[in-house]
């Protein structure tokens, strides 16, 4: 629990003995399997090795409360709209895929006229479809959901943190709000 600066936050934490740096807050902490138990947050800073991490499945709640990580069925009827206008999602482009092997949709699911969201569909029924966001419109996409059965749910989410191109980290068993189930950290 965190009381200061006019809010009250409750969340879960995992203790660990795990040297935890300032400057080190916000980087993952793993297991030893390799899956992510928790977002490294403070310490006791009196010079015992005790440290605390946001707990994973804190992340997997932040994850599945964003409305802008949503299947296609649903980005329409869930896409965050501007306080005050009445406005509906709209495809801005439909175009062939560059390998000429699908459809590429280009969306606008936050109401400003500016493309933030791609869906594409390969022709090819054996393909998965992908749904990427770029929630800050930079060109680079945040999120990318695949459907790899292509049974209308998506089965695995990939996080580029850093929007260097390359996914961080990988979410899976996701539900129906698109929360995954488990998060682990891309290897290397």
């Amino acid at each position: 629990s965190y009381k200061g600066e006019g809010f009250d936050h409750r969340a879960d934490v995992v203790q660990t003995q795990t040297p935890i740096n300032p400057g080190n807050s916000g980087g993952p902490l793993f297991n030893d399997a390799g899956e992510l138990v928790g977002i490294s947050t403070f310490g006791s800073g009196e010079g015992a090795l005790i440290n605390f991490a946001i707990a994973s499945n804190e992340v997997r709640r932040l994850l599945g409360e964003t409305k802008d990580r949503l299947a296609p069925a649903t980005v329409i009827a869930a896409a965050p709209k501007p306080e005050g206008k009445k406005c509906e999602p709209v495809t801005l482009d439909t175009h062939r895929t560059k390998k000429d092997d699908g459809v590429a949709f280009v969306m606008d699911v936050d109401c400003n006229g500016k493309a933030d969201t791609l869906l594409v569909i390969p022709d090819d029924k054996k393909k998965p479809i992908y749904l990427a966001f770029d929630d800050n419109e930079n060109g680079k996409f945040e999120v990318v959901y695949v459907d790899e059965n292509r049974d209308e749910k998506f089965d695995v989410a990939f996080y580029d943190i850093d929007e260097d191109g390359k996914p961080d980290l990988v979410g899976y068993d996701l539900n129906d709000d698109m929360e995954p189930g488990r998060i682990e950290a891309m290897k290397t």
